[in-house]
């Protein structure tokens, strides 16, 4: 995998002889096919690679969603500072989202379990609905199924039918 995304010899052995290595190489090739680009897979694989050094994982333990919230603060305020210059918020935004979906791919993500959030029934059945009937993609109806429950998590209406064109405008 690394050998596809890299030419430089010490940029591909410093990945292949980096800590996880059989669980970050599976990772950036679950993310491969589902269509990912080279520049996703390059910025997924320095983000996961990072993160197995600095936050010195090792192949059993579970991890802690809070332990990846505090080395991704940690992360983008290190003394040296933040090389490719997308400012604090952005790092670790990155940080987050790349290091929980590879730790949760791995099965090594240890999250609370949360409480479905308002109309979730609906939202999984327009997802199912995206999926099996329109054919869409799965990053597609990621990110339907993120706006519609971040949508439904502020209006907070009780019933389905009392949302309004209004509503959805605002």
């Amino acid at each position: 995998m690394f050998k596809t995304l890299y030419c430089c010899l010490r940029t591909i052995a410093r990945h292949e002889n980096g800590p996880l290595y059989e669980s970050r190489c599976a990772y950036l090739e679950h993310l491969a096919a589902k269509g990912s680009s080279r520049k996703t897979l390059r910025v997924a694989a320095e983000v996961i690679y990072r993160a197995a050094v600095y936050m010195r994982l090792d192949s059993s333990s579970q991890v802690e969603r809070s332990d990846v919230e505090q080395a991704a603060k940690d992360w983008a305020t290190r003394p040296y500072g933040n090389g490719n210059q997308i400012g604090a918020e952005r790092t670790i935004k990155r940080f987050r989202l790349i290091v929980c979906g590879w730790l949760r791919f791995a099965g090594r993500l240890h999250e609370p379990n949360r409480a479905p959030g308002p109309h979730q029934g609906g939202v999984d059945f327009y997802c199912r609905y995206m999926e099996e009937e329109r054919g869409l993609s799965p990053a597609t109806i990621a990110t339907a199924r993120n706006h519609l429950q971040k949508f439904f998590a502020k209006t907070r209406k009780p019933q389905l039918m009392q949302y309004a064109i209004a509503h959805i405008e605002r």
